[in-house]
């Protein structure tokens, strides 16, 4: 079992190291980090899976290979809902295969290839609880202001702004200063 959770551990430090490294420019590390990640992860996991295709599909848009980080999200997001654990080592594990913000990478990646009406759907799948939602997490803010963003871009501006007001709701307490606050408000201010 030791084994099996290091080799966990070892994908998801590549996961997260290689998108930062991939969201910073710095390509030939978030490369390194996958081809690590590609070596070792296991093919029978959903959960090493999920992370090994997630840094693949982030690497891909740092590329602007937008079709490929389609491929890459799509192809590692489970089938059905990810397992989520409430006790031991296990927890934690649990905690980053279904909370981690990268998991809209099929809707940033629809985004990033011009199909609006597309990456607004996955948006709202991923912050609509339910059954048929794959990831037991919190709803993410985030996703919220990228969802008004792409109303805002298909000109439905009263759903941009509900959503734009639901963003500053979830972030009230948050450092004032933050350029997402001033987007936000911005955008219902107008």
């Amino acid at each position: 079992m030791p084994a099996l959770l290091s080799v966990r551990w070892q994908v998801l430090s590549d996961l997260l190291a290689g998108a930062c490294d991939a969201g910073e420019g710095r390509l030939v590390e978030a490369k390194l980090r996958l081809g690590h990640a590609k070596q070792v992860h296991r093919p029978t996991s959903p959960l090493e899976v999920w992370w090994m295709h997630a840094l693949e599909g982030e690497v891909a848009l740092a590329e602007r290979d937008f079709d490929k980080a389609a491929r890459a999200f799509a192809a590692g997001e489970p089938a059905r809902k990810m397992f989520f654990v409430l006790q031991g080592t296990r927890e934690s594990l649990s905690f980053y295969a279904n909370n981690l913000v990268l998991r809209d990478g099929r809707a940033r990646a629809a985004a990033a290839q011009g199909r609006t009406a597309e990456a607004i759907a996955l948006y709202r799948a991923l912050l609509t609880p339910g059954p048929e939602q794959k990831w037991t997490a919190m709803l993410d803010p985030r996703h919220v202001i990228a969802l008004a963003r792409l109303l805002d871009k298909a000109g439905e501006r009263d759903a941009a702004r509900a959503e734009y007001q639901r963003f500053l709701e979830y972030w009230k307490a948050a450092d004032p200063d933050l350029p997402e606050l001033a987007e936000a408000r911005a955008r219902l201010a107008r």
